[in-house]
């Protein structure tokens, strides 16, 4: 099978199940609110992953190495996406106490990341060959989303899962620590400052953790960069009818790409602050985004249809490109020239992450749609403010 024929099929593959699977739905957290463009920075993300992962087998010898290297940092920003969506409701509510409810929350989560992570662990511990008593606490320990206390995850990349999970835990507590302050008004800037020592305390941890200096990482080293989400959150709660002008979005840019190309020199030094300067480029990144009128271009380039699908199945993406990419090299395909590498592992991704969305996660979608937000509680917002979704995938 030639390296083009790999191409051509995972394109067809790609069409034939987004065709049959058309049709949306609207994916929704507590307060029912969905941001533009964020569909693109998944996607952007998630092949970014897969970009870096490729040059395992397929190098690049040239100056682009190391920016495309680089791009491994895609988790950072999911992680900093998570922080953004999944507290912005949290901190909207701080002032009502019944308008977001723990228990739909952890719900809405669970359906969010456990069927389609529970499918392709299965999936991979099947198909790989070991000692049945070590594969077996390998599996229990991916299921229960602790691989990353132990450093033996089933998957490479569930690392970032078990980080999400332990994220997703200490959310109501800080919730619920939040709303016992008698003085609701002051609730949102006693959250700014709670999420900033955590973020400190983080950073303390992360110089003092050496292996989590790179892209890896537990959640108490990598928290930081939920806190930078978390207190773009906060701001967007105090401002959520604040658009940058044009002159301003184009610093924003400017500054995204000055930033990670920092970060990018600092990685390829193996510094401490190659991750709190990546977190700030991700902070920035999402920051443009979430702050975007809804007329803007950036806003409209990013809800460029073929984009946004990708951001739809970048869960996927994520989850499965690393069993894909072993397959295409164990099987004598995958080009060993990049360019073609890359393209044979991110269609076939693709192919596969499309057909999942539709057979796995957009039923569990559906059914964690019917109870995210009550009709009594949906009430009509002012056209030019934006609206956000914490579908957060890492």
């Amino acid at each position: 099978m030639t390296v083009l024929t790999v191409i051509v099929a995972a394109l067809a593959l790609t069409f034939v199940v987004a065709w049959l699977g058309r049709g949306s739905i609207t994916a929704t957290d507590g307060e029912g609110m969905r941001f533009r463009g964020f569909n693109a920075l998944r996607a952007l993300a998630a092949l970014g992953v897969v970009a870096a992962h490729t040059l395992t087998t397929s190098p690049l010898t040239s100056l682009p190495r190391a920016v495309v290297e680089n791009l491994a940092t895609g988790v950072a920003l999911f992680f900093v996406i998570s922080g953004f969506l999944l507290y912005r409701p949290f901190a909207a509510s701080l002032g009502d106490r019944g308008k977001v409810s723990v228990r739909r929350f952890f719900t809405n989560r669970a359906l969010r990341i456990v069927p389609l992570y529970t499918v392709v662990v299965l999936v991979v511990f099947f198909a790989t060959q070991a000692h049945p008593a070590e594969a077996l606490v390998r599996l229990l320990r991916a299921l229960s989303f602790t691989g990353v206390y132990s450093g033996q995850d089933l998957l490479p990349v569930a690392w970032s899962l078990d980080d999400e999970v332990a994220f997703y835990l200490l959310l109501p507590v800080l919730y619920l620590l939040l709303m016992a302050w008698r003085r609701p008004e002051q609730r949102l800037v006693l959250g700014i400052a709670i999420i900033s020592l955590l973020s400190v305390a983080s950073l303390f941890a992360l110089a003092l953790t050496p292996q989590d200096q790179a892209i890896t990482g537990g959640p108490v080293t990598k928290f930081h960069l939920f806190g930078l989400g978390m207190l773009l959150a906060s701001l967007h709660v105090r401002w959520p009818a604040y658009a940058l002008s044009a002159r301003m979005l184009l610093l924003g840019v400017g500054a995204v790409a000055g930033t990670f190309t920092v970060s990018g020199a600092a990685y390829e030094q193996h510094l401490y602050f190659f991750n709190p300067v990546c977190g700030v480029a991700s902070f920035l990144m999402v920051g443009v985004v979430a702050f975007s009128g809804r007329t803007a271009r950036l806003t409209r380039a990013l809800s460029w249809g073929p984009l946004s699908h990708l951001g739809d199945v970048s869960y996927g993406i994520y989850l499965w490109h690393e069993p894909i990419h072993h397959v295409l090299f164990n099987e004598g395909v995958l080009s060993s020239s990049y360019v073609p590498g890359f393209l044979e592992i991110a269609l076939c991704t693709i192919a596969l992450a499309t057909g999942t969305y539709y057979l796995v996660e957009k039923p569990a979608l559906r059914l964690k749609n019917r109870w995210a937000v009550p009709r009594s509680t949906i009430v009509s917002r002012p056209e030019p403010i934006q609206v956000a979704v914490a579908e957060a995938r890492p």
